[in-house]
C-alpha cells in the first residue's frame, strides 16, 4: 500500500510504499477511500508532543471498505467484507482518545499530548466492548513536593485498575502510570482467559462423561 509517512521530526510527510497489513483475529483490513487529520495528528506532525516517534502514518479518521479478515474470526461474517466503514476518534470509547477524562490538575490543552503518550494503551483497550472503558487521570499537588499522579481504568467486567506515580517530572510520571496500567490490564485479561479456558475444559469433560 501507499501512505503519507512521517519519516523525521520537523520534516514534510513523504509518499511511501508500505507492506499491506495482515489482520489479526477478530479484525478486518480496510481499504481507505478518504482520510482526515485531527488536531492530535497535527501536533504529531509538528513534533509538539512528548516522546516523538517517526515512521508513522498520521490520520485515524477514515472512510473505507473492509476487504480482508481471518477465516476464524468469530464476530466477522463473510458478508461484512466490502461494507463501508467510517471511524472517528470522537465516537470510539475503547481508545484512549475516547475514554480519557482529565479529572484534576491538567489543563484542557494538555489533553492531546497526554493521549499521544498513552497511545500504547489503545491495543489493550480495543478488545473491550464499545462504551465500557473509562480512564480517569488526576495529579495532586502538581509541581510541589509530594506531587502524586493517579490513572484509574474502569472497565466493565474487570476489577478497577489503578496506577500511581510520585515522580516530579510530569512526562515521566505519565509514562510510569501508563506502563503500570498496561501491565495490570494484561494480567487481568490473562487471568480471565485462563478461567474461561478452565471452564471450557471442565464443560467438555462433563459432556463426554454424560455421553458415556
Amino acid at each position: 500500500m501507499h501512505a503519507m509517512t512521517m519519516t523525521g521530526l520537523h520534516a514534510p510527510l513523504e509518499w511511501t510504499h508500505r507492506c499491506d497489513p495482515t489482520p489479526r483475529r477478530d479484525q478486518v483490513r480496510v481499504k481507505v477511500s478518504a482520510c482526515g487529520l485531527c488536531r492530535t495528528d497535527l501536533h504529531v506532525v509538528d513534533s509538539e508532543l512528548p516522546d516523538p516517534v517517526v515512521s508513522i502514518v498520521p490520520g485515524h479518521e477514515i472512510v473505507g471498505r473492509a476487504n480482508e479478515a481471518l477465516d476464524d474470526s468469530p464476530h466477522i461474517r463473510p458478508t461484512d467484507l466490502g461494507g463501508q466503514l467510517m471511524t472517528t476518534s470522537h465516537t470510539t470509547l475503547h481508545t484512549v482518545d475516547g475514554a480519557l477524562r482529565l479529572v484534576d490538575g491538567f489543563a484542557a490543552d494538555e489533553r492531546a499530548g497526554i493521549v499521544a503518550v498513552f497511545g500504547r494503551l489503545d491495543t489493550r483497550l480495543q478488545s473491550f466492548t464499545h462504551g465500557t472503558v473509562e480512564l480517569l487521570l488526576t495529579v495532586k499537588d502538581r509541581d510541589a513536593p509530594g506531587q502524586r499522579m493517579t490513572l484509574e481504568a474502569r472497565i466493565a467486567g474487570v476489577e478497577s485498575v489503578i496506577a500511581t506515580s510520585e515522580r516530579s517530572d510530569i512526562g515521566s510520571a505519565l509514562r510510569q502510570v501508563r506502563d503500570e496500567v498496561v501491565r495490570q490490564i494484561t494480567d487481568a485479561k490473562d487471568r480471565t482467559e485462563a478461567r474461561n479456558n478452565r471452564h471450557l475444559r471442565v464443560s467438555g469433560t462433563e459432556k463426554h462423561a454424560g455421553d458415556e
